[in-house]
């Protein structure tokens, strides 16, 4: 199997690292440590700590992206198998994938940069648009093949998915429980079943 970049290794550990600790706390030395790769290889890839976490930001949100794509959701024939899937993959990454189940990068660096004109804070305000607009594409998509028009709009859905499956992340690493995502998912199919009349 080919070795992956440096580059590559400094993004996974510094995720890794940043979900658990947030950037404030997470030295360039412990991701070179954690990467196993000299200060050297990370300054020839990043600038500084702050090029290497808006790289993080683009590679956080390329990881959901990338697990949407290869989900081939678009097999399903009906509305009803549409959704199912779409949520089945949300619950996978949410309450399975180690890095996702960590966290939302995006809101836990959006807190450590409050400054509305904060470059990071904007970099992490665009990714959970593009993770809106993503679930919003999915929700018109599973609109499209229902029976008749939902009560509910797909930009709506996809807020109240983000809204649900981010508090249940919260929740979560408050509590250090696990299964607060499947719940909340599988409470958020009942509820979207019934906005799209497939109950």
């Amino acid at each position: 199997m080919p070795r992956t970049s440096r580059k590559r290794d400094l993004l996974d550990a510094g995720l890794e690292i940043v979900l658990r600790q947030g950037a404030a706390q997470t030295s360039v030395d412990r991701l070179c440590s954690e990467a196993g790769v000299t200060k050297g290889a990370f300054f020839h890839h990043f600038r500084d700590k702050e090029a290497f976490i808006a790289e993080l930001i683009q590679h956080f949100s390329d990881r959901g992206a990338q697990a949407l794509a290869q989900a081939h959701l678009d097999a399903a024939v009906d509305a009803q198998a549409r959704l199912r899937a779409y949520l089945a993959l949300m619950e996978q990454l949410y309450e399975h994938d180690p890095q996702f189940r960590a966290g939302c990068l995006f809101i836990i660096l959006a807190h450590e940069h409050e400054d509305q004109d904060s470059p990071i804070r904007q970099l992490c305000a665009r990714g959970l648009e593009r993770w809106l607009a993503s679930a919003t594409q999915q929700f018109a998509e599973i609109a499209r093949l229902c029976p008749r028009p939902p009560a509910v709009p797909p930009e709506a859905m996809a807020e109240q998915l983000l809204f649900t499956i981010e508090g249940a992340l919260v929740v979560g690493r408050t509590r250090a429980q696990s299964g607060g995502v499947s719940r909340s998912v599988r409470a958020f199919d009942a509820w979207a079943r019934l906005a799209l009349g497939l109950a």
